[in-house]
């Protein structure tokens, strides 16, 4: 039986944290959003090094808390440019 509390959650689970504004990433305007293993597919690197230099703050990432759960998005524009910023170092 689904409640309102499971709606709210399934919402929640649906958003993406990005600078201060909920956005729903079902829309189409955010196609720039990208988890942890498609981050890793365009890098040709682990999804848990992805992750881990999601939590040392390395790469440019937002944590997404869904209750005692959470999870790493990423801003394919800002992979973009953090990788070309690696490559001028």
């Amino acid at each position: 039986m689904k409640g309102s509390n499971d709606d709210l959650f399934d919402k929640h689970a649906k958003a993406v944290y990005t600078g201060g504004i909920m956005t729903d990433t079902t829309s189409t305007a955010n196609t720039d959003i990208m988890t942890a293993d498609e981050v890793a597919k365009f890098l040709r690197i682990s999804p848990s090094l992805v992750r881990q230099r999601a939590r040392e703050g390395t790469i440019p990432a937002y944590r997404i808390h869904q209750g005692e759960r959470s999870s790493w998005r990423f801003r394919r524009s800002e992979i973009e440019k953090w990788l070309e910023d690696q490559s001028n170092k």
